[in-house]
């Protein structure tokens, strides 16, 4: 079994061209992961961009998630509701008034 270090140039005339090799393979490799790495961030930019877009229809008007995300946010902070009693308001009837 060979170790770390055990194995060496003894031929110090190929000394640069092996370390260049090793500089460009380490390029190649850092441009790979940079390249794999950009494209994940952009995926999940363009999904928390879409999640933004996301809207729902409360009482026949169209209401867009952020916007009952600050509404809930409001109340609890205010009103100091909690969760279950967000879902007991969340189910109650719609009631449609005019003016």
């Amino acid at each position: 079994m060979s170790r770390f270090g055990d194995i060496v140039p003894m031929n110090t005339d190929f000394l640069p061209a092996t370390l260049a090799y090793i500089v460009v393979g380490l390029i190649i490799t850092t441009m790979c992961i940079d390249l794999v790495g950009s494209e994940y961030i952009r995926d999940i930019h363009f999904y928390g961009r879409s999640i933004g877009r996301s809207f729902m229809t409360i009482g026949g008007k169209v209401v867009h998630l952020g916007e009952v995300f600050s509404y809930v946010a409001f109340l609890q902070k205010n009103y100091g509701l909690t969760p279950d009693q967000l879902d007991k308001l969340a189910q109650l009837p719609e009631v449609c008034i005019n003016f």
